[in-house]
């Protein structure tokens, strides 16, 4: 919340509601929840909803900053989108994971140029013996 009382992102941007206007939350309010359809409650009194919106071509959209996105289409209501309140959305990778993974594909490809390599000095040792006993 700002101070002024409205619902801001971290950036200090305006949260919208479906109606595409700013969301006020009144200043005595102590118990604010945002239910899984974006409905937010102070003290179990609703004061609006979180516009979740969805385009129809989200490729047309263009970066605007870190984590601003711009269309030229017009929004449409989302229907299966949810809110989960007090939640950060986590990466779909483990970083961890992912290191083991390149590290055992390192490991493999250098296992098969080691083969490769002993496999041509075998064609190149029998090819040079058998010229020499051809002679």
């Amino acid at each position: 919340m700002n101070g002024d009382g409205t619902l801001v992102t971290a950036q200090g941007y305006p949260v919208l509601g479906n109606d595409g206007g700013e969301i006020a939350i009144p200043e005595n309010a102590r118990d604010i929840r945002i239910n899984g359809g974006g409905q937010i409650l102070a003290d179990g009194e609703d004061i609006g909803q979180v516009g979740i919106m969805e385009f129809a071509n989200e490729k047309a959209m263009r970066r605007m900053g870190n984590q601003l996105l711009q269309s030229d289409e017009n929004p449409l209501p989302s229907e299966t989108a949810r809110v989960v309140q007090g939640s950060v959305e986590a990466a779909n990778v483990s970083p961890v994971t992912e290191m083991v993974r390149v590290m055992e594909l390192t490991r493999s490809t250098t296992s098969t140029a080691k083969f490769i390599e002993v496999m041509y000095d075998l064609q190149r040792k029998t090819a040079s013996t058998y010229a020499r006993q051809q002679s």
